[in-house]
């Protein structure tokens, strides 16, 4: 005898004669739950579920396994989320298999039936203990979400193969009963196109993830996309799959919304408890609950927006946040304009919580809570249509209606949805008082209802680790978070699907927005970045924790709000320094002598030459300590030695980190000689002189610098430029050879040059004092000992009111005896490493990134 045989000979023995396991029967239960999860039971049930589309009858076995044993197994009396685990974990690879073998065939019967448990096996004595009227809206097997979505883009192409179509068209519409547990004769391409609607929607409404799953998913967008076209307006499980499309489709994709509103708005006024019947939540197929929460997500977008403003459309979402009051007889104004059939009456809408004659107190507690819940989601829909300033003011004149809002006397979700619909009716009186204090370093934006865990690992790291004052309360209303923002310097957006849709989220960053704080979009799940959200956010700086580990989102949100600070302490220092400077006689930029200049004009030439960072390094140094400083990074001989330096102390103390531009800036320089001279070097040739006559009269492209007559002397009308700093080799063999040219009007050798050295060690090179150098000539001079980074630094004025002119060219830095080969006339050889600066024009933009003129 075969274990199946057995399994079913003791189930007949100890079932009741309802072929049911009765009460208190947990050896019976256990032991056919336990073969519907073992291996004996594959082969047979393949078998019997493959008879289901021939013409011959099922066996004995085969009917006991697919109807007698299933319900068995399923028995809500003993069947928990512990049994539905296993169970999905054992049958859900192998329904898939099963799927992709019928749906080839097109063996109806067998898609029906699997499609059907699929659903059956999520409804487990806890869900129906905690929802018995909501049993089927939503799966809660969430260790299952990818096996349910594979089976789902297993499946859902049936929906446009053309045998299948075929079937669909002719079906008569009149006669299709769309109830998930409809009697298992019924048998139709509409049916089973309505279950695969109903699983995706079920599947869609579990969770933010699973929402986001479907919604990113192109293969199964692209499905939905081409049934909208091949199936038939009129059939009832159009109304399905619309509602998905709405739920989750992007901005790009929204074609003609007028129309898609118009359905949602024909359908949800047929809603049954509007009319009086409170034993029906459904239409074609789809709860009332589903309508709403479609329509919810259609109304993100500012443009389905535009075409929902029809005053009729905001009445009937006020008549359907009407179970949210006391059950007390009220008219509100606006109402009679709605349709007659809709204005609720006293048997309908307002008393909605009240218990019917054929109900007991449980059931109504159950229709209570399913008719409060969809309030929530219709108040939730005119939140989001306060978004849209013509929208609001149709909401504001229905006075009475506000009035009653504002005095429900509620809590949890129900008290923050009110709260946060309230804050943003009132919101042009509400920001009125708002203060800033900036008590806050970071301000947390999220969506409570699904991303709690992930924000709240988030929050505890920062806090653990970081001495940051951060906005994060689970418990605080909208209105309080709001002016959470006023009192931050940032805010961190965490951003997701669910995210977007929701009121109170984009109530929160449209404020921070207004109130031009920092948005640091933070990415929890896949999200597209459109709509609203797309348009805030297109200048700010996202971080993907997606596409990154934790560890590197974390740390780069801290990069954000490091960099927050530093602004803000940035700006009040300047703020400070500005109202200084107006108060002051002198400008640090007429001083000659950066040696002395005061801690106040230190910190001015900080910001204007874009070394704000360094203002934290150099509290109460003055002119003097500024320059050494500058010397000392420049003697390192190791050249990050000086950067690992200051960016730990600005860490150590600041919680900041030194940017290596600014650092490489210092390094080469910058603000040794801080004030550029009003006439400095560029680049020439021959041709394009400032003085002709002057020359000089051959060469290429060269330094060159030139000042008139009128110009007299003085110490800040020199001319100065400096080369990177580059290694100089140990030994004393290293020169540096340069071409030089002057030309003036002058007879007292008033024009000078000098050539010095600045880094490791500062050392005068070259100088030399007179009006006309007869040609270009060609200098070569030891470097001194060392083995170290160095720049060259090359001076030149005129000391007399005359017209003068200066070239350089052919700057080499290489083997004394290599250069001691060259003449005046002939290129020197290259030795296997020379440092060489030459000025042709090829070179002119290498050049304007190597040589700093001053």
């Amino acid at each position: 005898m075969s274990l199946l045989t057995s399994i079913i000979d003791k189930f007949a023995l100890s079932c009741t004669k309802d072929n049911e396991i009765g009460e208190q029967n947990h050896d019976l239960y256990d032991l056919v739950f336990d073969y519907f999860i073992s291996s004996d039971i594959v082969e047979h049930f393949t078998h019997a579920i493959r008879q289901l589309d021939t013409t011959s009858p099922l066996d004995e076995s085969s009917q006991w396994l697919l109807i007698t044993g299933f319900n068995a197994a399923m028995d809500i009396g003993y069947y928990d989320n512990k049994h539905r685990d296993r169970f999905c974990e054992f049958w859900l690879p192998k329904y898939e298999v099963l799927l992709q073998e019928f749906i080839e065939s097109l063996s109806l019967h067998a898609i029906k039936y699997i499609l059907s448990s699929l659903i059956q096996i999520q409804i487990t004595i806890e869900n129906l203990a905690e929802n018995f009227m909501r049993q089927e809206l939503e799966f809660c097997n969430l260790q299952q979400n990818s096996e349910y979505l594979s089976i789902i883009q297993t499946v859902l192409p049936l929906i446009i193969k053309e045998n299948f179509l075929q079937n669909l068209h002719a079906d008569d519409y009149s006669q299709i009963d769309l109830r998930w547990d409809a009697d298992v004769e019924q048998m139709t391409s509409s049916f089973i196109s309505w279950l695969i609607f109903k699983i995706l929607l079920m599947f869609t409404n579990t969770d933010g993830d699973c929402f986001t799953m479907v919604k990113r998913n192109l293969v199964i967008k692209n499905i939905l996309f081409g049934a909208a076209q091949l199936i038939d307006d009129q059939h009832p499980v159009k109304l399905a799959l619309r509602v998905i499309i709405v739920s989750i489709i992007n901005e790009s994709e929204i074609q003609n919304p007028k129309e898609t509103i118009d359905i949602l708005i024909e359908n949800i006024k047929k809603i049954n408890y509007l009319h009086g019947n409170k034993s029906s939540f459904s239409n074609n197929g789809v709860y009332d609950i589903e309508l709403l929460i479609g329509l919810k997500g259609f109304l993100q977008y500012n443009q389905v927006q535009n075409v929902f403003l029809e005053k009729e459309n905001l009445d009937l979402l006020i008549v359907l946040v009407e179970p949210l009051f006391s059950p007390v007889e009220i008219e509100f104004e606006g109402n009679e304009k709605i349709d007659d059939d809709l204005t609720p009456s006293k048997e309908s809408t307002m008393n909605a919580t009240q218990a019917s004659s054929e109900t007991t107190p449980n059931d109504d507690a159950e229709l209570n809570s399913l008719l409060k819940d969809m309030a929530l989601i219709a108040l939730e829909c005119l939140h989001l249509m306060l978004f849209n300033q013509e929208a609001k003011t149709i909401i504001r004149d229905h006075t009475e209606f506000v009035l009653f809002i504002r005095e429900i006397e509620a809590y949890g979700r129900v008290r923050k949805t009110i709260d946060g619909f309230l804050w943003k009716l009132d919101e042009e009186d509400e920001t009125q008082n708002e203060e800033e204090n900036n008590r806050f370093d970071l301000m947390i934006s999220y969506d409570e209802d699904h991303d709690s865990s992930l924000v709240e690992n988030i929050y505890k790291y920062l806090i653990e680790h970081y001495d940051y004052r951060i906005s994060f309360d689970e418990q605080s209303m909208p209105s309080s978070r709001c002016q959470a923002i006023v009192d931050s310097q940032c805010v961190l957006l965490c951003v997701s699907e669910t995210y977007k849709s929701d009121p109170n989220c984009r109530m929160e960053v449209e404020h921070a927005r207004n109130r031009n704080k920092r948005l640091i979009p933070f990415v929890l799940k896949q999200t597209i970045f459109d709509g609203w959200l797309g348009s805030i956010c297109t200048n700010s700086r996202r971080i993907d924790s997606v596409e990154h580990d934790f560890d590197k989102s974390v740390r780069l949100l801290i990069d954000e709000i490091q960099q927050q600070r530093l602004i803000e302490f940035l700006s009040q220092s300047k703020s400070q320094l500005e109202q200084i400077h107006i108060s002051s006689d002198t400008d640090y930029r007429a001083i000659s002598s950066i040696e002395s200049w005061t801690n106040q004009d230190v910190q001015h030439f900080l910001y204007d030459n874009k070394l704000d960072v360094m203002v934290l390094l150099t509290e109460q140094m003055n002119g003097e300590d500024l320059r050494q400083l500058f010397d000392r990074c420049q003697i390192d001989d190791d050249y990050w030695a000086g950067f690992d330096r200051l960016n730990q102390e600005l860490e150590k103390r600041f919680q900041q980190v030194l940017p290596i531009s600014v650092y490489i800036r210092v390094e080469n320089g910058s603000p040794v000689d801080p004030q550029p001279p009003p006439i400095n070097f560029t680049i020439r040739s021959p041709s394009t002189l400032t003085y002709p006559d002057l020359g000089p009269f051959s060469g290429r492209s060269f330094l060159y610098w030139s000042r008139p007559d009128d110009y007299p002397y003085a110490d800040e009308f020199n001319g100065r430029i400096h080369t990177p700093k580059f290694h100089q080799t140990d030994g004393t063999n290293m020169c540096l050879q340069f071409t030089y040219y002057i030309k003036s009007t002058g007879t007292d050798n008033g024009t000078w040059l000098d050539v010095s050295t600045g880094g490791c060690y500062a050392a005068s090179l070259f100088f030399i004092e007179q009006d006309n150098s007869n040609g270009w000539q060609t200098m070569t001079v030891p470097l001194h000992d060392g083995n170290c980074s160095i720049s060259l630094y090359f001076t030149v004025n005129q000391r007399t009111s005359v017209r003068v002119a200066v070239a350089l060219d052919e700057i080499i830095v290489d083997w004394c005896d290599v250069l001691a080969q060259s003449t005046t006339t002939t290129t020197p050889p290259i030795s296997s490493s020379p440092i060489q600066f030459t000025f042709s024009t090829s070179l002119i933009v290498t050049f304007l990134s190597m040589i700093f003129l001053k």
